[in-house]
Formats: structure tokens, sequence, C-alpha cells
């Protein structure tokens, strides 16, 4: 077997341009970059910020326990790096 057929172990964020191991899920690693804001109901929800684009007018998860929000934000971070960016996910 060659030395330089190996694939790379990690892939990059990215949001933050941070290597993450093959073994970690993406979404797991968006829950990292997403914040809790208040939507237009006045509910807790989250949103998240690209590098891009900017702040995202929207929030995802509002009035669901944080777990289940983070991580419908973290999904919606995923989305949209396939649809605005064309970053698929591994």
């Amino acid at each position: 077997m060659p030395l330089f057929n190996r694939k790379p172990k990690t892939q990059t964020c990215f949001l933050c341009s941070q290597p993450v191991s093959k073994g970690e899920s993406m979404i797991k690693h968006y829950e990292m970059h997403v914040f809790k804001v208040t939507d237009d109901n006045g509910d807790r929800a989250f949103s998240f910020s690209c590098p891009r684009c900017g702040t995202m007018n929207h929030a995802w998860g509002a009035g669901q326990p944080d777990d289940s929000a983070r991580f419908k934000a973290a999904a919606a971070v995923a989305g949209h790096l396939m649809e605005r960016h064309s970053i698929r996910m591994r």
C-alpha cells in the first residue's frame, strides 16, 4: 500500500476553519456555532452566523427543550452550507 494514498482523518469546518475528526458528526460540531436568540413570538430559539452571509435572520427550535432546539439549529447550519455554499455533509 503506498504511503501517500491515505485519506485525511479530518475535515475542516467551514464556519471556524478548525479540523474536525472524521469520527465526529459535523452536526454535533455545528452545535458549537449556534447561539441563543429570541424569536418573533418571544420564545427562546437558536440561530447562527455564516462567515460569508453574516448572522441569519431566522431562529430554529423555538419553544422546544434546549437539546432538541440546538440540534435543529445545527441541522439548519448544515442545510445552509449545502444550499448556499455547496458544502456537502460527510
